[in-house]
């Protein structure tokens, strides 16, 4: 292991207030046929919490090995390339597996000439972690599911209430998870998996979702909009707002700009407004070319405030995670009081409760 990855895993663990300690050191002995390089690639941790820590390792007839530290199970990329967050590269191929505080032996076979459009290792061997087995019956159960793929997370917490995937799996797709079969998943864990990180941030979205509901305020904050003007959600009081969460990349979202004109030219007049909320922060031009080309610019128009770094995400004034939305588009309706009337609202609910409150 090179040494600023040693010291790039002090750090990480300085900040979680983690130790060295005997029981939480892994050893990952890697076996790979067919690899093309001479080095390997790791990113331990989950890139969305914003600090994953970045390693190598040599690779000498197809071995190699990697240390380190961990006090709970992590999730392991390992790749041909070192990964950057900021600078997205389709090109890239590896795998990604839970790790335990353990020695652990992984044998795979890098991509055949055959697979080279592929960009994840599939087939794989991992002895030594329970957590990356049941991560494997995980993606099983959603492959074989054909009911929504909550119900997959509700049955795989019910079934492995000990597992951190449960918990995982809980924190990833919460946003397109109800409040109440979320909380009915955080529920069913074991003190243990609650006290896992993923486990922690379900306990703080759940606490959060309960501020997103109707008859709770719209939460308050501050952007600069797309003129470069000073936005602020309290220069809305006395009107209904509807808020979208889009983006220009997002298929549905554009399709379903249409109908929001259509609503905001039949109710703009009788003090209606529509707050777009947009997942483009690192590709403004893209953003604004959306807008002119859908005719929106009648709208009010801000980013969401998610800062991409190369090792992670600063979510620090992150209004997805402000409103608890991961999911796009996503709609809420606001009163003329500044409480919610619509949280997560399908069209025809938008439509329904629109025409009951102006009468047309």
């Amino acid at each position: 292991m090179k040494k600023k990855g040693l010291v790039a895993i002090v750090a990480a663990l300085a900040l979680c207030g983690c130790t060295q300690k005997a029981e939480n050191e892994f050893v990952l002995k890697g076996n790979i046929s067919n690899y093309p390089n001479e080095k390997i690639y790791f990113m331990l941790g989950d890139a969305m919490g914003g600090n994953p820590v970045l390693d190598s390792a040599d690779v000498m007839d197809g071995k190699f090995e990697y240390r380190g530290f961990v006090d709970e199970p992590q999730r392991l990329s390992i790749t041909d390339r070192v990964v950057s967050m900021s600078k997205y590269d389709p090109n890239i191929k590896g795998i990604c597996i839970y790790i335990e505080p353990k020695i652990m032996n992984l044998s795979m076979e890098w991509f055949t000439p055959q697979e080279n459009m592929q960009n994840t290792i599939k087939e794989y061997t991992l002895e030594g972690s329970t957590t990356d087995g049941e991560g494997k019956i995980f993606n099983k159960m959603l492959e074989e599911a054909k009911a929504d793929f909550a119900d997959s997370v509700l049955a795989f917490a019910h079934k492995y209430p000990n597992s951190y995937v449960a918990a995982q799996m809980l924190e990833t797709y919460e946003g397109s998870i109800s409040l109440e079969k979320l909380k009915e998943g955080y529920e069913v864990l074991s003190e243990k998996a609650k006290g896992y990180i993923p486990g922690k941030a379900v306990a703080q979205v759940i606490e959060k979702r309960e501020s997103i509901v109707p008859g709770k305020p719209v939460p308050q904050f501050s952007r600069t909009d797309i003129n470069g003007n000073t936005f602020s959600m309290s220069d809305l009081e006395g009107k209904v707002v509807l808020i979208d969460f889009w983006a220009s990349w997002c298929k549905p979202c554009r399709a379903s700009m249409p109908h929001i004109k259509e609503l905001y030219k039949k109710y703009s007049k009788k003090g209606f407004e529509v707050l777009c909320i947009a997942d483009n922060d690192n590709d403004e031009q893209t953003w604004k070319k959306a807008i002119e080309t859908d005719g929106i610019e009648d709208f009010i128009h801000i980013l969401r405030g998610l800062k991409v770094t190369d090792y992670g995400f600063d979510r620090s004034n992150d209004l997805s995670d402000l409103f608890t939305t991961h999911v796009l588009p996503t709609k809420f309706l606001v009163g003329a009081d500044g409480n919610f009337i619509l949280t997560f609202a399908s069209d025809e609910e938008l439509d329904a409760k629109l025409k009951e409150l102006f009468g047309f």
